[in-house]
């Protein structure tokens, strides 16, 4: 009895262990060959980083009051309150505002609105390669 208990211990254990290897060995051989499967690949890949400066340019940029038109009264990057006569930038689509410098930074490394995430595209590429703004206007 004891010997049929010692020998299902040591198959347990070896189990586990061949277990173990071959999971470690799969894992490297995933890691190591590039996935060429297009439903894998990282989705950010094709995302824009940032904004050119002349887009960053066409984003207005306003004097700060309290009769301005934005949903809060600080900027939500580097949680400073407006104070009235500084330079707000207002993005189209959330209207969002934030002091210049801070998204400025911000936009030449992401293309969307730090706090709700909604993209900043600010003009399209047709076939005809024509530059169109979000009105449809073609752009300068």
């Amino acid at each position: 009895m004891v010997i049929i208990l010692a020998a299902l211990l040591c198959a347990l254990i070896c189990a586990l262990g061949l277990n173990s290897v071959l999971r470690c060995v799969l894992r490297c051989t995933r890691r190591s060959t590039p996935n060429e499967d297009p439903t894998h690949s990282n989705p950010n890949a094709n995302l824009p980083k940032g904004i050119k400066k002349r887009d960053l340019k066409r984003i207005p940029v306003y004097s700060y009051s309290s009769e301005l038109k934005t949903k809060a009264t600080e900027c939500l990057i580097c949680l400073g309150e407006f104070v009235d006569g500084e330079k707000v930038r207002v993005l189209p689509k959330c209207n969002h505002g934030f002091h210049v410098k801070c998204i400025d930074t911000w936009l030449r490394s992401h293309s969307s609105c730090p706090t709700c995430r909604q993209p900043l595209i600010l003009h399209q590429t047709l076939a005809d390669g024509f530059l169109r703004d979000d009105d449809g206007t073609v752009a300068a």
